[in-house]
């Protein structure tokens, strides 16, 4: 077993969140930003070219029609992009590294207290925060590496979500 000192492992495993949940979140929004940006590209174009459809400015009007069908185009190619198998691995990035490292960190750390806090400190969670092992567990106020890992998922994704823009 890997000898390491639990205060470095919640440190460690907060600011892996931290990066993990950046990651997803910047994936998503590259690729909702650019098809949202595309959309109302083409609506203000068939807007600007919709009173144009007369016959004194039908050159107008067709060649804004052709625009929004070339970004059309373009969207349905971003689109098939996104979708793409390498783009759709590329999502799991994340997903399958916390796996990997909450694995490993709850078979060489998990009977390992993350933080050692007073009894009274924690009356009325104390079960909770030690779970699976309960609220005696190394004489009450201890904090198990599962409790650790859902709380700084959680807390990382609050705070991504917060502060990245929509």
């Amino acid at each position: 077993m890997l000898e390491t000192h639990p205060v470095r492992i919640a440190v460690v495993v907060l600011l892996m969140e931290l990066v993990l949940h950046v990651f997803s979140k910047s994936l998503a929004l590259g690729s909702t930003r650019t098809i949202k940006k595309l959309k109302a590209e083409i609506v203000e174009i068939r807007k600007e070219a919709a009173p144009l459809n007369n016959p004194s400015t039908f050159s107008k009007h067709a060649k804004l029609e052709r625009k929004a069908a070339a970004k059309d185009k373009e969207l349905e190619k971003l689109k098939a992009k996104w979708e793409s198998p390498k783009y759709k691995l590329l999502q799991k990035v994340p997903l399958l590294m916390r796996s990997g490292v909450w694995t490993w960190i709850l078979y060489s750390q998990g009977k390992v207290p993350v933080i050692q806090l007073g009894k009274e400190a924690v009356w009325p969670i104390g079960p909770l925060l030690s779970f699976p092992y309960g609220g005696d567990w190394m004489g009450g106020g201890a904090v198990s590496c599962v409790f650790w890992l859902a709380l700084c998922h959680k807390f990382s994704g609050m705070l991504v979500n917060a502060t990245l823009p929509q």
